[in-house]
């Protein structure tokens, strides 16, 4: 608004200059809800993270970690959170896959959050690592991750999950002993020893049965 005044100063009128900004008010708007659902997402995220019955690692194209959920902290105690990839002493592990490489130390190429990083889309492997601050005490975890990729498909960072299955471990390794003992004890039996399914087909044999029947 702007005044028009005539020689003595008087006002004679007023000149107004107006503007539409209903454009502007619909962008500020889609703006703030833009905003608004980016929060929502990112709260969403951090919930699912922190429910999450498995340790979750996000990291950067380094490998440096941004974001841990309480799973991984329960799982690995309060490890230092190393910076880059090569530098996480604090971290633990030796390979416990039953292969050539069981109970070798884990380079540090060897972790799926490096693999990822690499460009491998679902590395894993089976672990054993020794919680922070606690010298001796060791888990097995099922160590999975997978690159997270931007809209051009370039890496900008990795996923991990880590699942601890030390008590299966323990059970399949106590259940492998007590099929062992079964077996030298019904080996060391003067008897014919065999189990049989619903269906006729014999699935346990001892050794004075294939003896005697040849």
């Amino acid at each position: 608004f702007q005044p028009i005044k005539d020689e003595a100063g008087g006002v004679t009128g007023v000149f107004i200059v107006g503007n539409d900004v209903t454009e502007h008010a619909r962008t500020e708007d889609a703006l703030r809800q833009s905003k608004r659902n980016a929060l929502e997402t990112a709260q969403r995220l951090e919930a699912l993270l922190e429910a999450a019955p498995v340790g979750i690692i996000l990291s950067d194209t380094q490998g440096k970690v941004l974001r841990v959920n309480s799973a991984h902290r329960q799982l690995w105690g309060t490890p230092q959170l190393f910076a880059q990839l090569g530098k996480h002493d604090p971290w633990k592990g030796w390979w416990a896959d039953g292969s050539d490489k069981q109970g070798q130390p884990l380079a540090p190429r060897d972790w799926a959050l490096a693999r990822a990083l690499q460009g491998q889309e679902a590395p894993r492997g089976t672990v054993e690592i020794e919680v922070a601050g606690t010298p001796g005490v060791r888990r097995t975890i099922l160590d999975c991750a997978a690159p997270v990729r931007d809209l051009e498909g370039s890496i900008i960072g990795a996923a991990v999950a880590q699942m601890d299955i030390t008590d299966r471990i323990h059970t399949e390794s106590a259940l492998r002993e007590s099929e062992a003992k079964f077996r030298t004890i019904t080996d060391a039996m003067p008897q014919l020893v065999w189990s049989a399914l619903p269906n006729g087909h014999h699935d346990y044999r001892n050794q004075q049965w294939h003896e005697y029947t040849g």
